[in-house]
């Protein structure tokens, strides 16, 4: 195998989020090729590497590539109710119960033969990508035991468990050192708008009718909670699930944390995943009892923060969701409104 020298890398290779259709299905097939050859594979007769957390807006899927062509793929999986896949055969409770803050899954990378010299970049990306833009504190993967001594000796990895594969815990100390190729991630612009990184087609065309008839009344009723707005609602079926009240004014997804006082005076960390006129849905740690008011602090922009009082009118514990109508806001949260009907529904941010 020719290895390319750092600067060759620097020349002609782009490292970004997928983003068509093609990009999306080049990067799942050859995640799914990577995770059969190394025995990382479940589902090891599909095509494409498509588990219920890559619908939801918390992945990312990374890639690197050169000429248009899809060289190398990571995934990103965020906190969510689905939890994270590695926790289907790796239990995380104790180690949560050691860590503080949130923490994120990072997939073993795949690349195609003779760039395998991409392997630790794909994962500095991912560390970066979810260290400096999402906000994660922690992270965990997954390696082939065939794959370990070559990551081992690069530092960044921290063995926890050791079955089958290795769970390791990866230091994001690796996310600070430059990337040996150009990187495109998405800037935050004024208001943190536009959380979901897949377009509503591109969704609609990789999630087909068969992928949502595997999943349970339960977790469909996660996603419609997640994603009923605009166009991402076209793609899910109907079977006369209960979700949580529309809106009667527009509603725009956004991407911003921050903290609701409880009644005690402890802080609950919230994710907003969409805000209208009246109100907002959060995703909280705790269930909120409906029917109280608390108030809340937002990180809605760079160096912005607003501060509401909201009254809860439904809940979702299955999905740890609730939609709050919000009481009284301050001025930033008006002038994010006008923000967002005027120009954030543009945003890809």
């Amino acid at each position: 195998m020719t290895v390319k020298t750092r600067k060759a890398i620097e020349n002609t290779i782009q490292m970004r989020l997928a983003q068509s259709e093609a990009d999306y299905r080049a990067a799942h097939q050859l995640l799914q090729s990577a995770r059969g050859q190394s025995g990382l594979a479940h589902d090891s007769g599909a095509k494409y590497w498509l588990l219920k957390q890559h619908a939801l807006p918390s992945t990312g899927t990374l890639i690197a590539t050169a000429k248009g062509e899809v060289l190398g793929a990571i995934c990103l999986f965020g906190e969510s109710p689905f939890g994270l896949p590695i926790e289907a055969h790796h239990p995380l409770a104790g180690l949560r119960s050691q860590l503080t803050g949130r923490t994120a899954e990072i997939s073993f990378p795949a690349v195609k033969t003779g760039h395998e010299d991409l392997l630790l970049p794909l994962y500095q990306l991912a560390l970066k990508f979810g260290s400096t833009f999402c906000l994660y504190e922690h992270f965990v993967t997954e390696v082939p035991t065939s794959a370990w001594k070559q990551l081992e000796n690069s530092g960044f990895l921290s063995e926890l468990s050791r079955s089958k594969h290795i769970l390791a815990l990866c230091s994001p100390i690796l996310a600070e050192s430059p990337l040996p190729c150009k990187v495109e991630f998405p800037e935050y612009k004024f208001f943190r708008t536009a959380h979901q990184h897949m377009p509503p087609d591109v969704y609609a065309q990789l999630f087909p009718k068969e992928f949502f008839e595997k999943l349970s009344d339960s977790e469909l009723r996660v996603l419609k909670n997640i994603y009923d707005f605009s166009d991402y609602a076209r793609s899910l079926p109907n079977r006369g699930l209960q979700v949580g009240t529309c809106p009667k004014s527009r509603r725009f997804p956004l991407s911003c944390e921050g903290y609701l006082v409880l009644a005690a005076g402890e802080k609950l960390h919230v994710l907003v995943l969409d805000v209208s006129r009246q109100g907002l849905k959060i995703r909280s740690e705790e269930p909120l009892e409906a029917g109280h008011s608390y108030p809340l602090n937002l990180s809605v922009g760079l160096m912005k923060q607003t501060e509401l009082i909201a009254s809860v009118i439904w809940v979702d514990e299955l999905s740890q969701t609730a939609g709050l109508q919000v009481q009284s806001g301050d001025g930033n949260w008006q002038e994010l409104l006008d923000y967002l009907e005027t120009s954030g529904s543009k945003t890809v941010a």
